[in-house]
């Protein structure tokens, strides 16, 4: 069954694309998946992680769509773990404090946690990564107005500019 858009505007999805529509896309960013513990936590020093290594710890998640959910199972399957999740939280200030408090230890991107919280650590996790995708997508039958044809160009440009700066690094 074909995803219903998010909003009024017909053409915005928020979730799984519908596979009967052929679209245009930019890779935004891509990042991959950290651990997030308390700064008192005794892996808040580490270099990195192994998954393996969290297995006695207990996780606090945000709440997911199902395809999200189901692509981060698979994730945990083929790496063989699987977390024990104390909470899903909704927002991820809510999901900070309770890790910042040493309630539990989180999976998150980098991204989404740069610089905001200062009590608490993110962890690079070693081996096979899951990779965060955001993108820009439109309609490939369907021209842009002048505004959203300026704003993919933007993308575009700001896009290109982190992958250079990327590959520099």
């Amino acid at each position: 069954s074909t995803p219903k858009p998010s909003s009024a505007a017909s053409d915005v999805y928020k979730r799984q694309l519908p596979e009967d529509i052929k679209f245009h896309s930019i890779t935004l960013r891509k990042e991959e998946l950290a651990v997030a513990v308390s700064s008192s936590h005794p892996l808040a020093q580490a270099s990195s992680v192994r998954l393996s290594d969290l297995s006695e710890n207990t996780f606090i998640v945000l709440s997911m769509d199902q395809a999200s959910q189901k692509n981060m199972t698979d994730y945990f399957n083929s790496v063989q773990f699987h977390p024990t999740v104390m909470l899903e939280c909704t927002d991820s200030q809510s999901m900070c404090g309770l890790i910042e408090e040493n309630m539990g230890i989180g999976l998150t991107s980098r991204y989404q946690w740069s610089g905001s919280q200062k009590k608490v650590s993110l962890i690079p996790i070693e081996g096979r990564q899951y990779q965060i995708s955001t993108k820009l997508v439109w309609r490939k039958n369907k021209p842009l107005s002048p505004i959203c044809e300026a704003f993919r160009e933007y993308s575009q440009q700001s896009a290109d500019y982190e992958g250079e700066k990327d590959k520099k690094a």
